[in-house]
């Protein structure tokens, strides 16, 4: 019988050697070999997030990432750590594409400290330090729509989605696209 003082976990570590855990520490590798050289020697954690519910607007945020403070720095050897939401990792009818999506989402919101001459920032005992960066576009989609592309961080996200080489990763290859559509976030 479940204690009833117990307390439910909402964080889960993702180890490595895990199956899953494996999985996603190869993509994570992958993606930032392509992608993030910058994060190479980071020491990435990755947990689950057991707990996560919609807001009051019905939207889930899929994942999120956290710098370890300095104080979690002096107790563990992790620089910032991906926290994944398992009911969105588990579900059948996500791709691993969407996957690795947002496993890249996630990654692109970390880069490295830089000084005032552009070089990476260490602290006291040489460890590197990173921050955490703003999505490029913070938008409501009704604004636009009534409005069109009045910022030039509109216009460079719409070209960027044109461009896309991955093109709409909810459509089934035997589906017609109708458009550009975004995973809940």
């Amino acid at each position: 019988m479940k204690d009833a003082m117990q307390k439910k976990l909402t964080y889960r570590l993702i180890e490595p050697e895990d199956p899953m855990g494996t999985l996603i520490h190869d993509m994570i590798s992958t993606i930032v070999v392509e992608h993030h050289p910058d994060l190479a020697e980071a020491n990435i954690a990755v947990a689950w997030h057991l707990s996560r519910k919609p807001d009051q607007d019905g939207r889930m945020s899929l994942g999120t990432t956290k710098l370890v403070g300095s104080l979690e720095r002096e107790l563990m050897e992790h620089d910032f750590i991906i926290v994944l939401v398992k009911e969105f990792w588990d579900d059948t009818g996500v791709t691993d594409d969407q996957r690795r999506a947002l496993l890249d989402h996630q990654l692109s919101r970390v880069a490295r400290v830089l000084d005032k001459d552009g070089e990476p920032v260490e602290d006291e005992r040489e460890r590197k330090r990173y921050r955490l960066v703003k999505p490029d576009l913070q938008e409501f989609s009704a604004v636009v729509k009534r409005r069109g592309m009045y910022r030039k961080e509109i216009e460079k996200f719409y070209q960027a989605l044109q461009s896309s080489k991955q093109g709409d990763l909810f459509r089934k290859p035997d589906q017609e696209s109708d458009g550009p559509r975004a995973v809940k976030s």
